[in-house]
C-alpha cells in the first residue's frame, strides 16, 4: 500500500462517489423545483369560520329484556319520582311474575312508560334494546314494535338499536 501512495495513486477511488453525486444534484434540484412549483401554484384552502360548537352526548335509555319483563334505565329521571326507584330505573313485570311465553310480556305497559319519558323529555332520541341471551326473536320484535310508535301510531324514538347485555 505504501508502494501505491508513493507512486501518486490513492487507495480511495472517488470515481464512483463524483458519478453518484453528479448524478443526484440535478435529481434534487428538479425535485425542490417541481415542490415549489406545486405549492406556489396551489388554490389557497378555503376561509375557515369558527368551530363547530361541540353538541352534548345525548344520554341513551335502555329497555332491558330478561325473563321477568322489561326493565327501562335512564339518568334522565323523566319518569314519575313516585314510580321511580333509586337507581332510575322502572320495572315492568310480565303477567303471572315469570314471562314463559311471548304473551306474558307487557308490552303495552312498556309504551306508556315510554310515552310518559317522551313527554318529560322530547329531545330524548336513542334508546337501546338490551335482551338476555335466552330472549326468543318473537319477544323482541314485539317490544321493537312497542317502543317505536305509540298507540296514536306517533314515532317515540328515532334510533332504536339492540345491543349485547354488558
Amino acid at each position: 500500500m505504501s508502494d501505491d501512495w508513493e507512486r501518486g495513486s490513492s487507495p480511495f477511488d472517488l470515481a464512483p462517489l463524483l458519478n453518484l453525486v453528479s448524478v443526484l444534484v440535478p435529481v434534487v434540484a428538479m425535485g425542490a423545483w417541481l415542490a415549489f412549483r406545486a405549492s406556489a401554484f396551489a388554490p389557497a384552502p378555503p376561509a375557515k369560520g369558527p368551530p363547530d360548537p361541540v353538541e352534548p352526548i345525548p344520554s341513551v335509555l335502555e329497555v332491558h329484556i330478561n325473563s321477568q319483563g322489561y326493565l327501562v334505565v335512564g339518568a334522565t329521571g323523566a319518569l314519575d319520582p313516585k314510580r321511580l326507584r333509586p337507581d332510575d330505573s322502572f320495572h315492568i313485570p310480565c303477567h303471572g311474575g315469570r314471562c314463559d311465553s311471548a304473551d306474558d310480556y307487557d308490552a303495552p305497559e312498556l309504551t306508556k312508560v315510554l310515552v310518559e319519558i317522551k313527554a318529560a323529555s322530547p329531545q330524548q332520541q336513542r334508546l337501546s334494546l338490551v335482551p338476555a341471551p335466552q330472549t326468543p326473536y318473537v319477544v323482541i320484535v314485539r317490544t321493537l314494535a312497542a317502543v317505536q310508535e305509540d298507540t296514536a301510531h306517533q314515532k317515540l324514538f328515532s334510533w332504536v338499536e339492540i345491543t349485547r347485555p354488558y
